[in-house]
């Protein structure tokens, strides 16, 4: 996943891939609300691109 992306990840609706509308495939909805959640309480949420994951 490209460095910028990530924060793009948290707002809902937001995928890295198009949707493939596969079954079970999810909304985009999952890092917003955790994040919406995280706050609630006082927390955050954070998230980075892992550089050794590209080379698999």
């Amino acid at each position: 996943m490209p460095q910028g992306a990530v924060p793009e990840l948290f707002e809902p609706f937001r995928r890295l891939n198009e949707r493939r509308h596969a079954p079970g495939e999810g909304a985009g909805l999952g890092l917003a609300l955790g994040t919406s959640i995280a706050r609630a309480h006082g927390g955050e949420a954070t998230a980075e691109a892992n550089p050794a994951a590209a080379s698999r």
